[in-house]
């Protein structure tokens, strides 16, 4: 701790305060929306450090390129990007200056950014680095153009598309589970896709589901995207496995990741061939992905429907400002290890909501207890504030009767496990069984940052645009 403040104090890193404005527009005539999608590599060719698990890990290798995949919704008066990194999560400050970097291509009213959470690929957080991140470095200007570009080519591939929906479960048992009690886990596995209205090709492919990507374990060296790599592949290409194959759909595929707070870890990877394995971690990612994109295939088949009457599009956003509570964090923000500006004790945020016609799109700035998401806040005991209220509404509370309703999660910011407050435990005694400190507190901003969170997306339902 004393080399961390000694190269704070020698550095001086106080970052710049960085704002995006509020978006907001209600919904237009509703029409035939035109979308267009385009991926672009964010894998660096430099070394880098990998985020996740084990720090000060060194990139050896290359496994699986990484990539920026942007979707762009066309009205005719408003466009939207949604673009999914792979990335373990990125700062709002870092959203901000790629939303610079998207507006100097291209003419985009709102462009929402999510990390697929990969727990090997580089570290845009600071939090896996030995060494002091507040300076703009090649890779953090790299992935602000590669965004950039792939939304500018999603613009130039705009079509007039059909959308057809589909919403279930991941299957019986579910392919996530709950790492920390209460088990709670939002197994809703939700894919759209837009199609040619001339021609019917898939343009894309996207599927949201909450699960953490750490099948590859924190002590590899190869950057990769984990499953997600897997499950993309096959959506786009096929792939032939046991018990049957899944076709390629063609165009497109992009993956948001959900409610994965209290650690919604994988369940049921298993690698597609029996025997030795060559490579054990990636073949049960390669196993979790056709899984995942099995279920996806049978969704489409027996779920799906097409939206065909025209639709309307819709954004509200607000800013927030969260206390940053949590004594590591600040410390690696006073000392530059985490690149994000800090005043007052508070680092600014953004909720949002995204309608696109039925479909309705929560864009969470971190990862999100699924209680707080659809209910079941339980105080264990040892908790730290065992009568804390529950924060409230849900989300799916604030959601649109009949709407498809999707949850974003590290979208736009990285503010850590958003916890119910009544749940937190950063104190002994502790609430799990062998009495060691649970796993989530120590990189969240804090007890309140889940109230801030839910109160501004109850604003945004009570105060549309």
């Amino acid at each position: 701790m004393l080399v961390l403040v000694s190269v704070g104090l020698i550095t001086g890193c106080a970052s710049p305060y960085l704002a995006w404005p509020e978006v907001a527009f209600d919904p237009g005539a509703p029409v035939t929306l035109r979308i267009g999608a385009a991926a672009l590599p964010i894998t660096p060719e430099e070394p880098t450090f990998l985020a996740g698990g084990i720090p000060y890990r060194r990139a050896l290798a290359v496994h699986d390129d990484i990539w920026a995949r942007a979707v762009v919704v066309d009205d005719g008066v408003h466009r939207v990007a949604l673009v999914a990194l792979d990335l373990i999560g990125l700062f709002y400050d870092d959203v901000v200056r790629i939303r610079e970097d998207v507006a100097g291509r291209v003419g985009v009213d709102y462009v929402l950014i999510a990390a697929t959470h990969t727990h090997n690929a580089p570290d845009l957080l600071g939090a896996w680095s030995p060494t002091p991140f507040c300076y703009d470095d090649s890779y953090r200007i790299f992935v602000g153009q590669q965004v950039a570009g792939a939304v500018a080519q999603a613009v130039e591939h705009l079509r007039p598309a059909r959308i057809r929906v589909a919403a279930g479960t991941s299957g019986d048992p579910p392919l996530s589970k709950d790492s920390r009690l209460p088990v709670v886990i939002d197994d809703t596995l939700t894919v759209w896709q837009a199609v040619d209205a001339d021609t019917g090709a898939v343009i894309c492919t996207s599927i949201h589901y909450a699960v953490h990507p750490i099948l590859i374990p924190s002590f590899n060296f190869d950057i990769s995207s984990d499953f997600v790599h897997y499950l993309r592949t096959a959506i786009e290409s096929g792939m032939e496995a046991q018990p049957g194959p899944v076709a390629g759909q063609g165009g497109m595929c992009v993956f948001f990741n959900g409610a994965l707070g209290g650690r919604i870890t994988p369940r049921g990877a298993e690698p597609l061939v029996g025997g030795p394995q060559v490579e054990p971690a990636y073949e049960r990612a390669q196993g979790y992905g056709y899984l995942l994109a099995r279920r996806v295939q049978e969704l489409l088949a027996n779920q799906a429907q097409w939206l065909d009457e025209p639709l309307a599009l819709a954004v509200d956003t607000r800013q927030i400002h969260v206390p940053l509570q949590n004594p590591l964090l600040q410390t690696g923000v006073e000392c530059c290890f985490l690149e994000r500006a800090l005043v007052d004790g508070q680092v600014t945020s953004e909720v949002g909501m995204i309608h696109l016609g039925p479909l309705e799109f929560f864009a969470v700035p971190g990862m999100i207890f699924p209680e707080l998401v659809l209910g079941g806040v339980t105080p264990l005991p040892g908790s730290d504030f065992p009568d804390a209220l529950p924060e409230s509404p849900t989300l799916a509370e604030l959601a649109t009767e009949g709407s498809y309703f999707i949850v974003v999660g590290l979208a736009n910011d990285m503010l850590g496990y958003l916890i119910p407050k009544a749940q937190w435990d950063a104190d002994p005694p502790f609430t799990t069984d062998n009495n060691t400190a649970p796993y989530g507190e120590i990189i969240s901003a804090g007890p309140d940052a889940a109230w801030f969170v839910i109160n501004a997306f109850a604003a945004l339902r009570l105060d549309p645009p």
